[in-house]
């Protein structure tokens, strides 16, 4: 599991499927499943958990939805958190591509960063052999330009 040290007031760590149902979550408020499995029954009811079945694309065996709308959702879901000052674990199976590509189009617009650079950001830390899958940074794209020019009144959204 990787810390990934930011400017903003929450936490934001992006691991594995294994990493975060073995993980300690004295220090969360929050954990985002971002892949085809459900690891709820691992995360105590004080915590946050938001699942979405996502896939990396259509050619991945093990289904999942691979949409604009799922990924949209998640990086919401995972903004909102952060903006909101909360400590945040997200991760896919490997922690290498989903939850990296999330991860990025949230710290992107949380931070007004391009993709390129929040990508660059997290896979500091987070040091993978796996670049994101070309269609969910296709998506970071559209999610940080369609979120960039709108105004976002925090109190009015709600993860």
């Amino acid at each position: 599991m990787s810390e990934i040290p930011y400017e903003g007031a929450g936490d934001l760590y992006v691991a594995g499927i294994q990493e975060a149902a073995e993980r300690t979550t004295d220090d969360l408020d929050r954990v985002i499943t971002v892949c085809q499995d459900c690891i709820e029954d691992t995360v105590p009811d004080t915590l946050a958990y938001s699942w979405y079945e996502m896939s990396d694309g259509p050619h991945n065996p093990y289904g999942g939805d691979c949409s604009y709308e799922m990924f949209a959702d998640a990086a919401d879901d995972l903004w909102c958190a952060l903006s909101n000052g909360e400590s945040v674990l997200i991760h896919c199976h490997e922690g290498q591509s989903r939850s990296v590509s999330v991860a990025a189009a949230a710290l992107a617009r949380l931070l007004g960063l391009r993709r390129e650079q929040a990508v660059k950001l997290v896979r500091r830390y987070r040091v993978t052999d796996h670049y994101p899958d070309q269609l969910l940074i296709e998506h970071a794209d559209e999610y940080i330009n369609q979120k960039s020019t709108q105004t976002t009144d925090l109190d009015e959204v709600t993860p």
